[in-house]
């Protein structure tokens, strides 16, 4: 049954998360860890966000962009 649950409730995407919460997606995620370049209030803004719609950072892609960035 858990594999179906996946067609009924997809994971929240970053883009998801930045387009509830009126930032960028490169201020979502920058938010999200912590960066020091984002102000206080918005890193609260998207982490509440984010928790709302249930987003977890997906390992597959994470590891995917850290490649892109060092390739």
């Amino acid at each position: 049954a858990g594999e179906h649950l996946r067609f009924i409730m997809p994971l929240a995407s970053i883009r998801a998360v930045a387009l509830a919460a009126g930032v960028s997606k490169s201020t979502a995620s920058l938010a999200l860890r912590n960066h020091p370049s984002v102000a206080e209030a918005t890193r609260e803004q998207v982490k509440s966000v984010a928790a709302k719609l249930g987003y977890r950072v997906n390992p597959l892609v994470s590891a995917l962009m850290t490649q892109q960035r060092m390739g």
